[in-house]
């Protein structure tokens, strides 16, 4: 059953977390593109100076307007969650100011507020950023279920959108997409997007069979190092399955990188 509006409201911008990828499927959008409302709405507290910043880890140049060099960078830790916020008592800023090795007087010093800026972000420019996905062969994008809005922190100049694992069956299917709201290689936040995805015939079938002879390929900086190997599971190009070497019988895990090879993935 196809969730209803006001449970997608209710639901899924309160989804906001960083999630592990999926896949493969990145795009890249440009800072203009993803433009949205700044939010900012926080009180300031009688006496205490407010500063709002867009960054994951505060320096203490943001606290202390004095603070210069080294002790401007000196990394005071991580900013509050979105749309929360954290006061910095005198006290504080002069052991902060010590610990950076600050050796001036601090006269002027003044109790901070830090609160860290919100963007709200609308469903078109959400799922603008899925449509703009790539899928794997013969998959389709049938329809996007974005909610209304959604606040994810500020400070973002790109996104990236993944999708789950597309079955391996002709017909409508209903996955998640993962957007993902970064600064540079930093990621943000990631919002779940439910979407749903139209697989052809063509989709359904795997770019490599299972029992399909591949070239297992293993890089140890300038080597390189090639094995005949077995498939031990239907893949498309980019997933990663069982292996079996020929000859020796071991097991081990490779990313599918075109059909017939194959590289090794250590770990277990």
């Amino acid at each position: 059953m196809t969730p209803s509006r006001w449970m997608l409201r209710s639901v899924l911008p309160a989804s906001i977390l960083l999630a592990a990828p999926l896949s493969s499927a990145i795009v890249y959008a440009s800072p203009a593109k993803l433009a949205a409302k700044v939010v900012t709405k926080s009180p300031a507290a009688p006496g205490v100076r407010t500063v709002f910043v867009a960054t994951p880890r505060l320096r203490l140049g943001e606290l202390v307007s004095f603070a210069e060099g080294a002790v401007a960078d000196f990394d005071v830790g991580p900013s509050p969650v979105p749309s929360g916020s954290r006061v910095f008592g005198k006290a504080e800023l002069a052991s902060l100011l010590r610990d950076a090795g600050f050796e001036g007087k601090a006269e002027s010093l003044a109790a901070v507020r830090v609160v860290r800026k919100t963007r709200a972000v609308d469903a078109a420019l959400i799922e603008g950023e899925i449509q703009k996905a790539s899928l794997p062969r013969g998959v389709t994008l049938a329809a996007v279920r974005a909610p209304a809005t959604a606040t994810v922190p500020d400070g973002f100049d790109r996104s990236t959108v993944e999708f789950g694992k597309v079955p391996r069956r002709a017909g409508a299917h209903r996955l998640t997409a993962i957007v993902t709201f970064a600064r540079g290689t930093e990621r943000l936040a990631s919002l779940l997007v439910p979407v749903e995805l139209n697989v052809s015939d063509e989709g359904a079938k795997p770019d490599a069979g299972r029992g399909q002879p591949v070239q297992i390929v293993l890089r140890r900086g300038l080597i390189e190092v090639a094995a005949a190997a077995v498939l031990g599971a239907d893949a498309n190009v980019g997933e990663t399955v069982p292996v079996t070497i020929r000859n020796t019988g071991r097991v081990v895990r490779a990313k599918l990188t075109e059909p017939g090879k194959a590289l090794f993935v250590e770990g277990p």
